[in-house]
C-alpha cells in the first residue's frame, strides 16, 4: 500500500492496516536480486480470464511470462489456496506460502487439532505433488504452510533460542 490522501478513483481503504488509505500495488520480484520484474495497480473489480479469488487471479496474472521455466514463488497468505498451488503445478510453477486454515480443500481431517500440539510440534499431509504443513511455534495459532517444492517426509533440525 503507497499512502495516498488525495482525490482518486483507484484509492484503497483498508481499515485494519497501518497505511490505511492509498494505492494497493501488487508486485512480483526477484529473491536473488531484489530486483522488481513486474508489478500492477489494483484499479478495483475487474474482468479476468484467470477464474478464482482476488489474490489467486492476481498470482496466476503475475506469472504468466514464467510459465514451463521451472521458477519458485513464495507468497503470504492473501494469496495462498490449495487450487492456486495446483493450478500454478500445471503450468510448471513451484510454489509455497503461508495458509489460511479456514480456506477451501484445506485437509482439516487429516491434521492435528491445534489444541493437541505443542510448542515444536508439527503435522504434514500430502497429496499428489501438494504438502499442507502446521507447525506450533510460541503463539496460540500454528503455522500452516502449503506447497509444490517440499516433500512431507523432509524434516530439518534447527537450534533456536527461546
Amino acid at each position: 500500500m503507497v499512502g495516498f490522501k488525495g482525490r482518486s478513483g483507484i484509492k484503497q481503504y483498508m481499515p485494519m492496516k497501518p497505511v490505511k488509505r492509498g494505492f494497493k500495488i501488487w508486485a512480483i520480484c526477484c529473491a536473488i536480486t531484489g530486483y522488481l520484474l513486474k508489478f500492477i495497480i489494483y484499479e478495483g473489480k475487474k474482468d479476468s480470464k484467470e477464474k478464482g479469488s482476488l489474490g489467486e487471479k492476481t498470482v496466476l496474472e503475475m506469472t504468466n511470462n514464467y510459465q514451463d521455466k521451472g521458477y519458485c514463488v513464495f507468497f503470504d497468505r492473501f494469496f495462498s489456496s490449495i487450487n492456486l498451488v495446483s493450478e500454478l503445478l500445471k503450468r510448471k510453477i513451484f510454489a509455497c506460502g503461508t495458509m489460511l486454515q479456514n480456506r477451501k480443500y484445506f485437509p482439516k481431517t487429516l491434521l492435528k487439532a491445534d489444541k493437541s500440539l505443542s510448542m515444536g510440534d508439527y503435522d504434514f499431509a500430502s497429496s499428489g505433488e501438494i504438502s499442507v504443513y502446521k507447525w506450533m511455534d510460541r503463539g496460540k495459532k500454528p503455522v500452516v504452510v502449503v506447497s509444490s517444492i517440499h516433500k512431507g517426509e523432509d524434516i530439518t533440525v534447527v537450534k533456536r533460542k527461546k
